[in-house]
């Protein structure tokens, strides 16, 4: 005949004590629990609406509700970062043309008002200008 069962301190189940662990490893590392556990959430709502058979109406119908105020806040968030982007890539644009144009520009001496002036390149002409200094 055997004797009283054995007694652990502070025992967990193995769920239990892996899950402890990855939570305390997913806080170490920055990731952010309560987002992910919506993630997780949503997943298991969605797999149990597809496979439960005993759901009503109105758990469908608010599900469907919820879904439709995600989708139009996703289309609302895409549609102003395509605005700041287009936004940003036109100044982007504007950068590159100006930081072009000013390599493209040289300092030379002008013979007609006797100073040196900035010009573009494609503007040089000798009979005008002269790289070197007075003439």
């Amino acid at each position: 005949m055997r004797g009283r069962p054995s007694e652990y301190k502070d025992r967990r189940n193995t769920s239990v004590s892996v899950e402890a662990e990855i939570l305390s490893l997913a806080r170490e590392i920055g990731i952010n629990i309560s987002t992910w556990a919506s993630v997780g959430i949503r997943m298991g709502i969605d797999v149990g609406l597809i496979q439960k058979e005993d759901l009503t109406s109105d758990q469908v119908e608010r599900y469907q509700t919820l879904i439709g105020k995600e989708i139009r806040q996703q289309n609302a968030e895409y549609i102003k970062q395509n605005l700041i982007n287009k936004k940003i890539t036109e100044k982007l644009e504007e950068i590159k043309a100006r930081e072009a144009e000013s390599k493209d520009l040289i300092k030379v001496w002008d013979k007609g008002i006797q100073e040196y002036v900035l010009i573009k390149r494609s503007e040089f002409n000798p009979d005008f200008h002269s790289i070197g200094g007075e003439e």
